[in-house]
């Protein structure tokens, strides 16, 4: 009669080596020495614990502006400009693959400043506008932005002249101004739209609210900061 040490010998030997080897609990190698081992169902890579690579999303609080109780889409100070064309060598250095931007005046002469033309795609996204609550954040209609910023003009074709009413509500800072409520929204479907992008190095140019939610801090960034955001 065979001893039972002898017989469990034999077993693990006949079994599949590979299968033994990746055992890692008493359940798995009873399941391959029995010869009645179970194929694991397929799991979709996009559902696979560990696969999904973060990408690195650095978030660029526009240049320093001025007059936002008084004028619509504010611009870019003296100062401001100064910030955002130092920006060019930090960014160039960050080897975006992408750059979103906010089609807020301030925020596209940021980019223009900044990024140079025709070095990396850059794409104007209306949901990156500011939270509405001064007069300062109601934006421009898309062919006067086109005047001011050509290099952008085939994104900003892309704009129904009611951009804005379209992401932010049909508000007015003069009767009620953008919940935050209203924002937080805004701010969660633009982070599903970070999570399903192909890129992995991406930079968003826009604006100090919105990027307070979108981090989740309490904190501003300062103009032309670089914030790093892993998503």
């Amino acid at each position: 009669m065979e001893a039972p040490s002898a017989k469990r010998a034999r077993v693990v030997s006949e079994a599949d080596p590979g299968l033994v080897e990746n055992a890692s609990s008493p359940e798995q190698l009873q399941a391959a020495t029995s010869g009645e081992t179970q194929v694991p169902p397929r799991v979709h890579p996009l559902f696979q614990r560990g696969t999904r690579k973060a990408k690195n999303v650095y978030l660029i609080r526009h240049g320093e502006s001025a007059g936002y109780n008084y004028k619509e889409d504010v611009e870019l100070t003296r100062a401001g400009v100064e910030q955002a064309a130092m920006l060019q060598q930090r960014l160039a250095d960050l080897k975006a693959e992408v750059i979103l931007v906010s089609p807020l005046r301030r925020a596209l002469h940021t980019c223009q400043l900044s990024s140079g033309v025709g070095q990396t795609i850059v794409e104007v996204l209306p949901i990156l506008a500011e939270q509405l609550s001064t007069p300062g954040d109601i934006g421009s209609h898309p062919r006067k932005l086109m005047t001011q910023f050509p290099m952008y003009a085939e994104e900003l074709l892309k704009l129904s002249s009611e951009w804005q009413k379209d992401v932010c509500g049909p508000h007015r800072p003069s009767r009620s101004c953008e919940s935050l409520a209203h924002l937080r929204t805004r701010v969660g479907k633009f982070r599903q739209q970070l999570m399903s992008r192909r890129e992995q190095t991406i930079v968003v140019i826009g604006h100090s609210s919105f990027f307070r939610e979108l981090a989740s801090t309490k904190r501003r960034l300062q103009h032309c900061e670089i914030y790093n955001l892993k998503v």
